[in-house]
């Protein structure tokens, strides 16, 4: 840098700090599996993803959140695991219930890893996924705070849920925990004011209808209604302030007796400061309890409830969130389809981005979820909205985030 002063010009270096974030996101365009499944990238930012063998190698040491979609059809007990270094550190099964009329499923789960630069993350299958199956993520900030704040547990296989209560979850098993605000494995409070991203996932062994009441910003359910042993999940992501000494906590209630797989899970990472400049978030829900759009596609977050909205150009009456600035974004949904097959779809200036069908049980009004969490390179003024035809319960939620600030 030039700078005058009274004996003429001087120079000066000036160090600017700046953090590289690593996001990716891809989806199969034909079945695969078993072994290796090979994702085709729509985003590869950082290029750690290699598309013709399969493998995310980490280009820098720090913390990696991973969210992985499972859709399959007719198989039962299909598994996508998550590996490092050959390793399994996450899944997700599915176990469709045919004599239910189920057919389709979709199983997610979010995966927080530290790796170490080099570490090899791959994706395998004991079955078939189907076209659609996804793999999606980004590296965490590096320059928030330090230690960045971040939180990952899961739970041991067979953790009993007792019938008619809400058990607040202890997770067994913690493996990332920067802050030291885990009390019991069960309350996680909050050490700064903050824009925060919550994973949730249930994953059940045996027959169970269930909810989940997270902390006091948000609640979400998801109901099931199974007939036979089984192994069923729900997951669900968002973003949402919260504020020092906050309390987040999975409340979780069951009608039967049952029993917790070792694919429970819950993620908590601060993603935004308070006063942060040029970024953007929104959380919106659905209000309507039920919405029914059984003969075109209509927008279920028309008209719905804004849970969180900073900086964000987002149309509450028509559900159309209109980009405010070039960046890459996180775009994370969460549907919760009733009755009938329902599709939603992600749509992006008018062309569907991705689409899933929740295959709603018949005649009944038990809930079948599905989610998606799609990175995406958007530009100004670009309109993303979603869309679903069939019939959908209120808890269908998306929320939009940048990666960068």
């Amino acid at each position: 840098m030039e700078i005058a002063t009274d004996y003429g010009k001087a120079y000066s270096p000036v160090y600017i700090e700046t953090e590289m974030m690593y996001a990716f996101y891809g989806r199969l365009k034909d079945p695969a599996g078993p072994g290796l499944i090979k994702f085709n990238m729509d985003i590869n930012d950082g290029y750690s993803y290699d598309n013709n063998t399969g493998i995310f190698k980490a280009n820098r040491t720090g913390f990696y959140s991973f969210y992985i979609t499972a859709r399959t059809r007719t198989d039962r007990y299909t598994t996508m695991e998550l590996r490092r270094n050959g390793v399994r550190v996450g899944s997700i099964t599915n176990d469709l219930l045919p004599e239910n009329s189920w057919e389709v499923e979709d199983g997610a789960n979010n995966i927080v890893l530290s790796l170490n630069y080099g570490d090899v993350i791959t994706v395998h299958a004991n079955g078939t996924l189907q076209a659609g199956t996804m793999m999606s993520g980004f590296s965490l900030r590096t320059l928030l705070e330090t230690p960045p704040v971040v939180l990952y547990a899961t739970m041991t296989e067979g953790k009993l849920v007792e019938a008619n209560s809400f058990l607040h979850i202890d997770y067994d098993n913690v493996h990332i925990n920067t802050a030291q605000t885990f009390e019991g494995n069960t309350n996680f409070t909050v050490p700064s004011d903050g824009f925060y991203v919550v994973t949730v996932t249930n994953s059940f062994l045996d027959s169970a209808i269930h909810a989940s009441l997270i902390s006091s910003v948000i609640k979400m359910l998801r109901y099931s209604q199974l007939t036979v042993p089984s192994r069923t999940s729900s997951s669900f992501t968002f973003i949402a302030r919260f504020n020092e000494s906050d309390v987040i906590q999975n409340q979780l209630f069951s009608l039967y007796e049952a029993h917790l797989s070792n694919e429970t899970s819950i993620s908590i990472f601060k993603y935004f400061e308070i006063d942060e400049i040029n970024v953007s978030a929104v959380t919106v829900r659905q209000t309507p309890l039920h919405k029914y759009c059984e003969t075109e596609f209509c927008n279920p977050l028309a008209n719905g409830l804004k849970i969180e909205d900073m900086g964000s150009d987002f149309d509450i009456k028509t559900g159309v969130f209109t980009v405010p600035r070039w960046d890459v974004y996180v775009i994370s949904a969460n549907f919760f389809g009733t009755q009938v097959d329902t599709v939603f779809e992600i749509v992006v200036n008018g062309k569907v981005l991705d689409s899933v069908l929740v295959d709603g049980p018949a005649n009944d009004y038990f809930v079948n979820d599905s989610k998606m969490v799609v990175v995406k390179r958007l530009l100004r003024g670009d309109k993303v909205e979603l869309r679903m035809k069939g019939r959908s319960f209120f808890y269908t939620i998306m929320s939009i985030w940048t990666l960068t600030a």
